[in-house]
């Protein structure tokens, strides 16, 4: 019995690592293969601008400015010129977007309960595709938080925790994933940290200003600030309705990783408010999405297995209706990824 359960283990994780390879092996070809050129609202050229000052500079740290980089975040700038050393830039595409969607991707099949809905919904997200088309650092920074966390909780490999504590040097907007906390919470906990996000969220007239007063006009937090056209949450609706809805099946949960999933989202979701208001909240969306995938499909498994005589008609119903809610995301964000993906 032990020898069955130890080989249905190995099976599968050695699954895991095919899909994961397979995935990142089209979205590295992908990669690849796109246009270096200038395009509005895509960073490629910034990056390729990088590469080549990597590539003649005689330090490291002189390219940081191509990238808005601070002297706090070094991991994706030693990589890179790691990468830029020995390949040219179109192979330099391919091996970032291979490690990045390794990462994220391996994360997440490691972590579900429903792999394959998870992976789909991976997939069928904007954000996902744009991790290796657009904003690299960020979608390596998510990446090394998400592996790390994965092979902490998965595998109990207890060093993974300086893997996810690495992803603060690779973009220091990450910091918020570190200090989700790993016990359950009580829904007090949770409401009053709420509470206090949302408090903030509606001062933001009274901090806003001083905030603005201490950054000079060139600076990023002013560009993204002004760039911000719509007074909207940038917090997908389809987000908030999978954090809220694992509400009802934390409290009662014994699975340390579903606890430690939510745990990350309802941190995520808090600083996402106050983030809006400076026009950041889209990266906190692009943190989410590895443990949004993860979180929706948990709760497709234990909504059907509440539901003992028709489990797998409850599965198969929630699991469409969830595939549905991010197609139609999808679609409406398809032209977009074309664009960085060309």
């Amino acid at each position: 019995m032990i020898k069955f359960i130890d080989l249905k283990i190995k099976n599968q994780t050695v699954l895991i690592i095919f899909v994961t390879i397979l995935v990142s092996l089209f979205v590295g070809v992908l990669s690849a293969s796109r246009s270096d050129d200038y395009k509005e609202f895509n960073d490629t050229a910034v990056y390729k601008d990088h590469y080549l000052c990597l590539k003649n500079s005689v330090g490291v740290r002189d390219c940081d400015s191509l990238i808005s980089s601070n002297y706090v975040e070094f991991i994706f700038q030693y990589v890179a010129s790691l990468l830029a050393f020995f390949y040219n830039f179109t192979i330099f595409k391919f091996i970032i977007s291979f490690i990045i969607s390794f990462m994220v991707v391996y994360g997440v099949l490691s972590l579900s309960r429903g792999a394959f809905l998870s992976v789909v919904l991976l997939v069928l997200d904007f954000r996902f595709w744009e991790y290796f088309s657009n904003v690299l650092r960020l979608g390596f920074a998510v990446g090394l938080f998400t592996f790390g966390f994965a092979l902490f909780y998965k595998l109990d490999f207890r060093m993974a925790s300086v893997i996810r504590f690495f992803c603060a040097f690779t973009h220091v907007s990450t910091l918020p994933l570190l200090l989700s906390p790993k016990r359950k919470l009580s829904y007090l906990e949770i409401l009053g940290f709420f509470l206090v996000t949302y408090a903030v969220w509606r001062l933001a007239d009274i901090w806003l200003p001083l905030i603005f007063d201490y950054f000079s006009n060139e600076s990023k937090l002013i560009y993204y600030y002004n760039l911000k056209d719509s007074d909207k949450i940038q917090i997908p609706v389809h987000y908030i309705i999978i954090i809220v809805s694992s509400l009802f099946f934390y409290g009662n949960s014994r699975s340390q990783i579903f606890v430690a999933v939510s745990n990350v989202l309802y941190l995520l979701l808090g600083v996402g408010l106050v983030f809006d208001v400076i026009g950041l909240s889209y990266r906190i969306s692009a943190m989410m999405l590895p443990f949004i995938a993860v979180s929706a499909s948990c709760q497709v498994m234990r909504l059907s297995n509440k539901f003992e005589s028709v489990r797998y008609e409850v599965s198969l119903i929630s699991s469409f209706v969830v595939l549905v809610i991010f197609f139609y995301a999808f679609q409406k964000n398809f032209n977009a990824i074309i664009m960085h993906l060309q």
